[in-house]
């Protein structure tokens, strides 16, 4: 397996503080003030703070120096960092970070259904052209629908466009994740890569001091 093959994730939770926190740009926290419901505001901030402390943690410069351009799908990159990749995805109370040089990454992590979504209509609009079996159950369904995102996020597209042919080869990780939930990793490079947690979900109960040695 190549060096740079490598990937790391971190969980954190709704009542988690990081490093970052405070190192928004003025374009993150307008985008954040715009959002109708508080609770996504205060989870936009805590999610891009969160992304801001752990990529300067793994390129050494400062947080609120690291700059994003964004893709024609809006997808974030970092142009000073071409090999760096990271994806994010949250639920009302978790959200998991990826960053890693194994090429473009997709995450998505989704809380198994509780409010009686039609999983049989979004199963056969969004899941079924991609080969996906119909889901059994709901938890079922939040597995493949974590697959899909994954693989829609890692290949820099929008929910409902057709993948690339090559997105069904993508190795494709389940992590672990709390309870209630699925989660899904997906690599779009040439390898598979060495995937570690750094901060299992079942830790994230306390403040954040550093993200630590990224590697």
């Amino acid at each position: 397996m190549s060096r740079a093959a490598v990937v790391r994730a971190w969980w954190l939770c709704r009542h988690q503080v990081w490093p970052g926190s405070s190192a928004l740009s003025a374009d993150e926290r307008a985008r954040a003030d715009a959002m109708l419901r508080a609770r996504d505001r205060a989870a936009y901030r805590r999610c891009r703070g969160a992304l801001r402390g752990i990529l300067a943690s793994w390129t050494g410069a400062e947080a609120a120096a690291l700059r994003f351009d964004y893709t024609a799908t809006g997808r974030p990159v970092l142009p000073a960092w071409p090999s760096l990749d990271f994806s994010v995805s949250h639920t009302a109370d978790w959200a998991v970070i990826v960053v890693g040089t194994a090429g473009p990454l997709g995450v998505d992590v989704e809380q198994i259904n509780q409010h009686g979504t039609d999983i049989g209509a979004l199963a056969r609009r969004f899941l079924a052209p991609t080969g996906e079996p119909p889901p059994r159950s709901d938890a079922d369904f939040a597995r493949a629908w974590t697959r899909y995102e994954a693989r829609v996020k890692a290949a820099g597209g929008s929910l409902g466009r057709p993948l690339p042919v090559e997105a069904a080869t993508w190795p494709t990780i389940a992590l672990d994740a709390p309870t209630g939930h699925a989660a899904t990793l997906v690599c779009a490079g040439p390898a598979l890569p060495e995937v570690r947690v750094r901060l299992p979900w079942h830790t994230c109960r306390s403040p954040v001091r550093s993200a630590g040695d990224p590697r």
